[in-house]
């Protein structure tokens, strides 16, 4: 088993009225020494659909991002030009603090869940298995990443 380098990703986001989002980042802006990825910058935009009233019910919230990219969002035939690809995600909040997700990043189908383990610390660990179709590789690959935020 190897553990991929690692890498530093950016984002800066903004919750609008009508529970829409948008947001743009870099990600992989920071690499390890022996990383084969390249920066890859984006711009998204998402919306949250309720499905029930209180966020605490079981199955109560859809949500749904559709975004553009460059880099790793970029088609696997086109991976080397200057061009961008549209990626998508869907996800369901099963109870609140974990939810499960499918998302195509422009050329790999993507499944995994992403939970909060403490409810009063803003870190979010999402376990992901990556390229169920392939695309990339012969084989799935499994990911984990672990993310905060910090509210100014």
């Amino acid at each position: 088993m190897s553990i991929d380098p690692f890498g530093v990703s950016f984002k800066l986001h903004r919750i609008l009225p009508g529970d829409v989002g948008i947001a743009a980042g870099i990600e992989n802006l920071i690499l390890g020494d022996a990383s084969d990825t390249v920066p890859s910058g984006y711009g998204v935009i998402g919306k949250v659909f309720k499905l029930k009233p209180s966020e605490r019910e079981a199955f109560s919230r859809l949500r749904v991002s559709v975004g553009v990219g460059g880099g790793r969002f970029r088609d696997i035939d086109h991976l080397d030009e200057d061009t961008v690809n549209v990626f998508g995600n869907i996800g369901v909040q099963v109870v609140e603090p974990l939810s499960i997700f499918a998302d195509w990043t422009g050329q790999d189908l993507n499944a995994g869940l992403s939970f909060v383990p403490f409810p009063t610390v803003p870190l979010i660990i999402t376990p992901v298995v990556q390229d169920l179709t392939g695309n990339a590789n012969d084989n799935p690959r499994f990911s984990i990443s672990v993310g905060g935020s910090i509210q100014f």
